[in-house]
């Protein structure tokens, strides 16, 4: 499995309510059908995508495997003071290994560092067929905040 996985919140079109979760809820999810795309990632250019996700342009990006602190009072590319991954500091020259989607992978929404990821995959796994593969799984789903994104207050460094 991958140990970092990104989505555009912008590709995310419905929430989840609580209760049954039917195919329905999950195409309305993810309504352009996206397919996952893995590759190798070093710890320096998976910040470089934390970095080009608070920018301000788009939506901050959905993460798994990642937490991330971010302050906005900083310069630009200086704005993520923090990263780890599986509840560990980054390390800048380690490959990782990334699951994100298709557009995103050609570097759509202007995340060209994607086509710099080594070792390219595509699965032509539907993301949708992925969640519906994960809620079977691991049915009932409960839902919790768990602090994955972080703004810092007063530009302290809660991560390194």
């Amino acid at each position: 499995g991958a140990d970092i996985a990104f989505q555009n919140s912008a590709g995310i079109k419905a929430d989840i309510m609580k209760g049954e979760i039917t195919y329905r809820n999950i195409y309305k999810v993810d309504a352009f059908g996206n397919y996952l795309v893995t590759m190798d990632m070093t710890g320096s250019q998976v910040i470089r995508v934390c970095e080009t996700s608070v920018l301000g342009y788009h939506a901050i990006f959905q993460v798994g495997g990642l937490q991330m602190t971010y302050d906005t009072k900083k310069p630009v590319w200086k704005r993520v003071v923090g990263v780890a991954v599986n509840g560990q500091p980054i390390d800048t020259a380690k490959v990782y290994k990334v699951v994100t989607n298709n557009f995103l992978g050609a570097g759509g929404g202007n995340y060209k560092i994607f086509q710099e990821g080594g070792n390219r995959s595509d699965t032509y796994i539907q993301l949708r067929q992925a969640m519906v593969d994960y809620v079977k799984k691991r049915s009932p789903i409960e839902a919790r905040i768990e602090g994955r994104i972080r703004k810092a207050e007063g530009g302290g460094e809660l991560l390194k």
